[in-house]
């Protein structure tokens, strides 16, 4: 399954503080986020019906012991009628489509802070524990706790990690309608998590996979926290720069890759003709 993920990176270089995307470059790490932190609003909300007096009472009491976790910003989605957002599930995005897609540009724009930053192709298995680290006893992935810049903690600092309780590739449903789920005996919870795969129609452009990871029992995520997950270097099947992507940036991930035995591809990006479309070049790798 080839999938791309849109990177950002600053406007002016900092030779003195790496930026957290070239840091988790170096330690193959993909940050993950609840849904409720995107830049969709219906994100993370769950529209249902047909919850009895006492299931709303049991709602607004788990609500309770976990609004502490909720960004002060988001607090208001999160006590939204007729919405739950709970944190037992965090994902990572991706792009299914990427050199057809005549929208590809907006995601230029929106990731990679207008082409300063830069996209990754990866190969990845269906099962999503053989692409990444896995817990030895489980057998879920790992999932690492990031610093509130979103990297990995600095070495010799303790590193905070758990596995997962499940985890899946699922490709969002763009809809005209959110959907409506029916409390009953027939619903399951599994089925409630189909609300994370779910977006309006104005967002298919984006053609968007996702990786999401669930917790089981008392876990829960942290909503003002980062995660991560550690792929295998080998996933990674090739590097797209923006057409602003500065050259020490470039120079420094070319290093990063290296290091690993990592001679994945490399493609400029450039405007040809007469046309709106990007097009893309390979670079020669100098061994």
């Amino acid at each position: 399954m080839i999938l791309y993920k849109f990177f950002s990176l600053p406007e002016k270089y900092n030779q003195d503080k790496d930026h957290y995307n070239i840091k988790n470059l170096r330690d193959n790490i993909l940050t993950c986020n609840h849904p409720i932190l995107f830049n969709d609003p219906f994100e993370g909300i769950l529209f249902a019906k047909g919850i009895s007096e006492q299931e709303s009472l049991e709602i607004e009491e788990y609500k309770r012991k976990v609004e502490k976790q909720i960004p002060s910003n988001k607090k208001s989605l999160f006590w939204t009628k007729n919405s739950i957002v709970t944190n037992k599930n965090i994902v990572c995005c991706f792009v299914r489509d990427f050199k057809d897609n005549p929208f590809v540009d907006l995601m230029w724009a929106h990731y990679a802070n207008s082409h300063f930053g830069y996209c990754m192709k990866f190969e990845f298995s269906e099962k999503p524990e053989d692409n990444f680290v896995k817990d030895e006893e489980t057998g879920g992935i790992q999932i690492y706790k990031l610093s509130d810049e979103g990297e990995r903690f600095p070495s010799g600092h303790e590193e905070l990690h758990f596995p997962s309780g499940r985890s899946e590739f699922k490709r969002v449903q763009y809809k005209d309608k959110p959907q409506i789920f029916q409390f009953d005996n027939g619903v399951t919870h599994d089925s409630m998590e189909d609300f994370l795969q779910i977006k309006s129609k104005v967002w298919e452009y984006e053609k968007e996979v996702r990786l999401i990871l669930h917790l089981e029992d008392c876990l829960g995520f942290d909503l003002n926290k980062f995660y991560g997950v550690k792929y295998d270097v080998q996933c990674i099947k090739g590097i797209y720069w923006g057409m602003n992507t500065l050259a020490e940036y470039k120079k420094e991930m070319i290093e990063i890759l290296e290091s690993q035995n990592c001679l994945a591809p490399r493609y400029s990006s450039y405007i040809s003709g007469n046309s709106f479309r990007i097009q893309y070049k390979l670079e020669e790798i100098i061994k």
